[in-house]
């Protein structure tokens, strides 16, 4: 019995220590900011007009992910 219970204790232990390793590596941020510090993305510059008349046939079926 004794050495279920230290099994079970392991195995809590080990649980605990991944939980706090993914929450460091997830939820910590440089500097202490939180993720709503952070900006709202890329914004455009270009007109509508300008940027649809770049992405011509030919450059839509050449483009890769990126």
């Amino acid at each position: 019995m004794k050495r279920r219970t230290l099994v079970v204790v392991a195995a809590g232990a080990v649980v605990a220590a991944l939980a706090a390793g993914l929450a460091v590596a997830f939820g910590a941020n440089a500097g202490g900011r939180s993720p709503e510090d952070s900006g709202g993305g890329v914004h455009s510059t270009r007109s509508p007009g300008d940027v649809a008349s770049y992405w011509t046939g030919e450059r839509r079926r050449n483009a890769t992910g990126g």
